[in-house]
């Protein structure tokens, strides 16, 4: 194996010779095309740019050519001068699988996934019963609904409804301990006495403000004050205003 490599190699450097040679004399000369498509194969295709770009100045219309140009900046890893150059070889000569092979992938690296999927639908229509493209429409098909999912706008948040609370406003009532539920529900006017809130706010201010929220997250749930709040609320005052009298 070691010995067949060498032998290749050997091969290899003699026809870049030989080839080097020939178009030195003759510069029109075609043999740059497998000289350039050596040094790629060599992994140097910047070499093989130069020449096929050498070559295709005298044979514009070489279409190898500049086949072998869009692949040798492929591997260069310069896509746009890649994709430039395949796209004209893809358009002149339709059924060239090799030109929309590549560009399929340069469009996949590009994000251009639609665009990669119709080179290789264009390959499936020529070579339709090649398997290995019918696997890569598939996943192209997969990874194009996955960009698509993921560029869709996120969905609205549901609108904001504003809760409307009343501002509480503390009246002292006395009421009998044993007032039932029912009984309460006369006092819907609860918390209106300005003057006796500021009272028991300056005396209990930490009292008052715990009292307060409960009310207040009372209305902001139903609309209107529970019972039961009512008659604690009731207690509670109550018996803050004996101790205000007191004072």
């Amino acid at each position: 194996m070691r010995k067949k490599r060498q032998k290749r190699r050997d091969i290899d450097s003699l026809l870049i010779f030989y080839y080097s040679k020939i178009l030195r004399k003759r510069a029109k000369s075609f043999l740059f095309l497998p000289l350039a498509d050596m040094y790629r194969r060599k992994g140097m295709p910047e070499l093989s740019v130069q020449i096929c770009l050498r070559g295709l100045k005298v044979h514009p219309d070489y279409m190898s050519a500049r086949m072998l140009l869009g692949l040798s900046y492929y591997d260069c890893e310069r896509l746009d001068d890649a994709e430039r150059e395949l796209r004209v070889v893809a358009d002149s000569v339709a059924d060239n699988i090799l030109a929309r092979r590549v560009l399929s992938d340069i469009y996949r690296k590009k994000g251009r996934i639609d665009d990669a999927l119709k080179e290789i639908e264009a390959i499936i229509s020529i070579a339709p019963d090649n398997k290995n493209f019918q696997v890569i429409r598939e996943g192209l098909q997969k990874l194009l609904i996955y960009y698509q999912e993921a560029v869709k706008p996120a969905a609205a948040p549901p609108p904001e409804y504003e809760i409307q609370t009343k501002k509480s406003k503390l009246q002292i009532v006395k009421i009998p301990d044993e007032m039932s539920s029912k009984e309460t529900d006369a006092f819907e006017n609860l918390l209106d006495d300005d003057e006796a809130f500021e009272e028991i706010e300056r005396l209990f201010p930490s009292k008052i403000e715990n009292l307060s929220e409960n009310v207040r997250q009372q209305i902001s749930v139903t609309g209107n004050i529970n019972s039961d709040v009512k008659i604690d609320a009731v207690k509670i005052l109550n018996g803050w205003l004996k101790n205000i009298e007191k004072k």
